[in-house]
């Protein structure tokens, strides 16, 4: 058995120091959207240890001092992700490995919200991340680079871009512990097996509030902080839960014993509230050696949370807020092959408040993008991270560049679906409307098929025009790739531009029909009619070699309209 005396020094100290950054909360309609982490059966069947202890494992992030308001990025992205990712693929982020690392402020900077109190502090839902992470994927560090750790740093680059699809969020979860005691099992449960009797558990994240106190004394736990109050005089902060210890006792009553059964603090109630048994072991994101009350006394970077104060005062208060339940959040990360569909725009401004970027598609090359599709159009995606309401700064951030290259993940967005064009558009946002914003370039690139296959708009250095935004003033750039089927076994008639690439070939005596003023441009390609086939081409179509040789081999029969056209 282990004792903690009661014996501490005089410091407190606020779990937050300075009370000016952290948590923007959720709605109540936002958290009812999260879904409970059931146990499974295996695992609700093991029997718990006294004690669980992630912080030891290879897949702990080492303990790092976060950036500004970030606690809700420094919980749930630079530890929680880091560590379920690393579990998942059985590697390491310790020592610097910065490849097996998530670094907090690749989300944080495009999420964060300025405090209304506290001038250059910032906040942020601890759900933001997780979301990010969820939707377009995380970079490593070693990928994300901001070695200076910089609140306005954005990444640049396709490829750097495109590589934190592999990284993602699955879901993520709640658990909730009441103050009768139930749901710390399942809690539990998730630290030690992960719910689901693994080798190894998971780290949770909760939002808190509280006093801190460095205890003197003898055993296991001398020397350590923990909370020992909780209250809303300052703001809430994120922290992650790396394990539990029902060895922890305090004699709070001076008898002697360690109950959990008997009404401590006079409420006429006996719940999680008495219990002088058991607390949660947490990590900070303020640097290895918080908190530091003195110069020769300062602790690991870790405290506890006795089980008494699980139930922390709701951030938003409600009328039926009776401090009753707490809840944890979890989440489930996954590893995903790179897509096989890019889209990558190069935007130039001094003022990254103004670009707001979206993408489109449409089926044919004919396809248009209707001003009146905007709003509401299931086939329209904002480009979340390139946004920034905030910052008066160039595209990469403050003292840096004002060109950034951002990827688009098409197929994670639009899934298989049969497309034939792509629009980006971009439009200035009402901030700061006269400030120049332009599109380098604009290009899709296709991996499918073993190649790496790149093309792009034609319009280059296309400068935005300023809202309002009309069907007469309406910025948009596209390209076409509608492609021809590589086999052709029945007739075809195309109406549309087309794309060719390998070798489309007709086959059983079909016919490819290529309506008038129709342009098919090919790309290393060989367009082969077999024998007994037909190629029928239209007035005034129009054949392009775009790249490498390109070839129409005709073995069966060809017919033409008038002004067919044959360029190179």
């Amino acid at each position: 058995m282990c004792i903690i005396s009661l014996a501490q020094s005089q410091n407190t100290k606020k779990l937050h120091p300075n009370c000016n950054g952290g948590v923007l909360p959720l709605t109540q309609e936002e958290l009812d959207a999260i879904p409970i982490l059931n146990i499974s059966p295996p695992s609700a069947q093991l029997s718990l240890p006294l004690k669980v202890d992630n912080s030891q494992l290879p897949y702990m992030p080492d303990i790092f001092e976060q950036k500004n308001g970030s606690c809700t990025q420094a919980s749930t992205i630079q530890y929680t992700f880091s560590y379920e990712m690393n579990r998942l693929r059985g590697t390491s982020p310790q020592n610097n490995n910065y490849h097996n690392h998530f670094h907090h402020l690749s989300t944080f900077n495009h999420v964060k919200e300025p405090s209304s109190e506290h001038e250059g502090i910032y906040f942020a839902r601890w759900t933001d991340g997780w979301n990010m992470a969820k939707e377009i994927g995380l970079p490593d560090y070693a990928t994300y680079g901001n070695w200076d750790n910089d609140i306005t740093y954005w990444m640049d680059g396709y490829d750097n871009c495109r590589s934190r699809g592999q990284y993602r969020v699955e879901d993520y979860y709640h658990i909730t512990v009441h103050s009768n005691g139930d749901g710390l099992d399942d809690l539990k449960h998730w630290l030690h097996d992960h719910g689901n009797a693994e080798n190894t558990g998971g780290l949770a994240n909760l939002i808190m509030s509280g006093d801190i106190e460095y205890f003197q004394g003898t055993g296991e736990f001398a020397g350590e902080t923990i909370i020992s109050a909780t209250h809303t005089d300052c703001t809430f902060h994120a922290v992650t839960v790396v394990g539990y210890d029902d060895t922890f006792k305090q004699d709070l009553n001076g008898d002697g014993l360690y109950t959990n059964d008997i009404d401590l603090n006079g409420d006429e109630e006996i719940d999680i509230k008495d219990w002088e048994k058991g607390a949660l072991k947490i990590v900070n994101s303020y640097g290895a050696n918080w908190p530091e009350f003195s110069t020769d006394n300062h602790g690991n970077g870790y405290f506890y949370l006795p089980y008494r104060f699980i139930i922390q005062p709701k951030q938003i208060p409600t009328p039926d807020s009776l401090n009753k339940a707490q809840s944890f959040h979890i989440c489930k990360v996954k590893t995903e092959q790179l897509t096989d569909l890019g889209v990558k725009v190069q935007v130039i401004s001094n003022d990254r408040r103004v670009p707001k970027v979206l993408f489109y598609y449409g089926e044919n090359a004919d396809d248009e993008m209707a001003f009146s599709d905007m709003p509401h159009s299931s086939n329209l995606y904002y480009n979340s991270p390139s946004t920034d309401s905030i910052n008066e700064v160039p595209m990469q951030g403050q003292n840096r560049s004002d060109t950034i290259e951002l990827y688009f993940d098409f197929a994670t967005h639009f899934g298989d679906k049969d497309f034939g064009k792509i629009f980006t558009h971009v439009r200035k946002s009402t901030y700061v409307p006269e400030e120049s914003v332009k599109i380098g370039y604009f290009s899709l690139i296709d991996y499918r098929w073993g190649e790496e296959f790149e093309i792009y708009c034609d319009v280059r250095d296309y400068e935005i025009p300023s809202p309002p935004y009309t069907p007469n003033n309406f910025p948009t750039l596209s390209i076409n790739y509608d492609l021809l089927p590589f086999e052709i076994n029945e007739d075809l008639t195309v109406r549309t531009d087309m794309i060719s690439r390998f070798s489309p070939t007709v086959h059983n005596g079909a016919t490819l029909k290529v309506d008038r003023e129709t342009k098919i441009d090919m790309y290393n390609s060989e367009l082969i009619i077999e024998p007994g086939a037909t190629l029928f081409l239209g007035d005034n179509v129009v054949f392009t070699a775009k790249r490498g040789v390109s070839k129409i081999i005709v073995y069966g029969d060809l017919q033409l309209g008038n002004h067919v056209q044959f360029m190179a």
